[in-house]
């Protein structure tokens, strides 16, 4: 029996979604997990599978549409099987918009001959005067490098390389850089931030990462063991593992998933590593490098933009020492990391000055769904997981 087929939810909202490109045509064999079609979300490109066998036989929104999810796009079913479309009929890409652009031109075109200079006027040649009413400069700001200080051709030309090197450039904004924008405009408007901020020994840490390397494991940073560290902490105090939802009401999430942001080539995306704390160290380091090489291609997976409330932001490979970040819109708070740095410190009980590696974590948080208190018992937790140094 014919089915429809629904967008699904790509995330924790349901933003518009646009198809890109349909993978398989009207008539064409479907299998459960083929992809059928590519979208975009506003955050990444995303590939969505089928969830049903049979033929593809009636594509319901075309490419270049925009729409929400549980829209139906398709219908599967048996060959040779008649359907009626529900509501609207196979839907047409947008006819392109023709861009509009100069007439022809000719860069072998004559120059006009110049008029006989009078006394006083500039000297130029009338390929260097011609080049200049082109761009629309005055020729007499222009140095010439011909005999007696004659304008000529190459003077024009370099003149206006300067220029455009000294010409802030405006160019438009891409979506994810717009989308960016906005959500974090929101973000900072509406959610009532609280800040707080530990120093983290990681004398052992460094120490576990010694060991580890020496034994020939697998390639291991920092990244992985926060993210380890942050979903113990979640267990530990869960009232920061929930988020606002815009009715007042609060979503309180059973997983200790916790998202990682990457930064693009001009985006941000956060991506999400499902509870860390349950995988192997290896699978988890190995997990994070893929998602976050998914995340920067753009080209995430639904599971990556699974729920969570909690995101961390590591800088420190940058030399940050110390930050504090916007909470996610989705979420209710992230956890900024700045570097691994030798700090005098006093050590418990004893009276010397050691110097100790240490790093700044501080957690911006929805004061909302997060009290102080709150807040700072998870934080004491994170950084109690973290200096024990024993990630297993």
């Amino acid at each position: 029996m014919a089915e429809e087929i629904r967008m699904p939810p790509l995330g924790q909202t349901t933003e518009d979604i646009k198809i890109l490109t349909w993978r398989k045509a009207e008539g064409e064999a479907v299998k459960q997990g083929d992809v059928l079609l590519e979208v975009e979300t506003d955050k990444a490109t995303l590939e969505v599978e089928a969830y049903t066998s049979g033929v593809l036989l009636k594509i319901l929104r075309g490419a270049g549409e925009v729409v929400a999810a549980g829209s139906a796009i398709a219908i599967i079913g048996q060959p040779g099987e008649s359907v009626e479309a529900p509501g609207q009929g196979v839907a047409q890409p947008p006819s392109p918009v023709p861009q509009a652009g100069l007439g022809p031109t000719s860069p072998q075109a004559p120059a006009m001959p110049a008029a006989p200079a009078a006394p006083g006027k500039v000297l130029a040649s009338p390929v260097a005067r011609k080049l200049a009413m082109d761009h629309g400069l005055d020729i007499s700001q222009i140095a010439g490098s011909g005999p007696g200080g004659r304008i000529e051709k190459e003077d024009v030309l370099a003149y206006v390389e300067r220029r455009k090197a000294a010409t802030p450039q405006i160019t438009e904004a891409s979506r994810p850089r717009r989308t960016i924008a906005e959500r974090l405009t929101r973000s900072f408007r509406d959610i009532p931030h609280i800040y707080l901020t530990v120093r983290v020994d990681m004398t052992q840490v460094k120490r576990f990462l010694e060991q580890w390397h020496a034994a020939g494991k697998p390639r291991l940073t920092y990244t992985p063991l926060l993210l380890w560290s942050a979903a113990r902490a979640l267990r530990a105090e869960p009232r920061v593992n929930r988020v606002w939802l815009a009715d007042g009401r609060i979503q309180t999430f059973a997983q200790a998933n916790v998202g990682l942001a990457v930064a693009g080539e001009d985006s941000l995306i956060v991506v999400t590593i499902p509870e860390p704390d349950r995988m192997a160290l290896a699978d988890l380091a190995a997990y994070t490098e893929t998602a976050a090489e998914r995340a920067r291609a753009g080209r995430l997976t639904a599971a990556d933009l699974a729920g969570c409330a909690l995101t961390i932001s590591n800088l420190g490979m940058y030399g940050v020492d110390e930050f504090a970040a916007i909470v996610d819109p989705q979420q209710a708070a992230i956890l900024a990391v700045g570097r691994v740095a030798d700090e005098p410190m006093v050590l418990p009980g004893e009276v010397a000055i050691a110097i100790r590696p240490r790093m700044a974590v501080t957690l911006s948080a929805d004061h909302r769904v997060i009290d102080g208190a709150v807040a700072a018992r998870f934080l004491d937790a994170f950084r109690k997981e973290t200096e024990k140094g024993a990630f297993a």
